[in-house]
């Protein structure tokens, strides 16, 4: 009797093992780039489109002309000072062309101009 619970539990064990693995899997296929940021979300939107899912841009680079946005990007982790120096921030940077966002990095370091 002891035996058959130890394998009802093994078994379920394995099945919950197995479903956190799927999970994890689809998440990380789905964020690739950043896990707040979803890029198959991201790629092919406007500007407005993403603002309404993840807010404000903390930064947005704009053409010569002044309206249409070339860069916007969002800081996913703020520099760090400590004892042995400061780290680089980290922003997520989506590139627009014609008014939709074309790809998405992870940058290091300032703003930049």
């Amino acid at each position: 009797m002891k035996l058959q619970k130890n394998k009802v539990f093994l078994s379920g064990m394995w099945m919950i093992s197995l479903t956190s693995l799927i999970i994890i899997g689809l998440f990380w296929y789905s964020h690739p780039t950043h896990f707040k940021y979803n890029e198959r979300f991201i790629v092919g939107k406007s500007a407005k489109q993403i603002v309404e899912r993840y807010g404000e841009f903390d930064k947005v680079f704009y053409r010569d002309e002044g309206t249409e946005i070339s860069f916007a990007g969002y800081v996913t982790d703020r520099a760090k000072v400590g004892f042995l120096g400061t780290s680089w921030p980290k922003y997520y940077m989506i590139r627009f062309s014609e008014g939709k966002a074309v790809s998405v990095e992870i940058e290091t370091g300032g703003w930049g101009g």
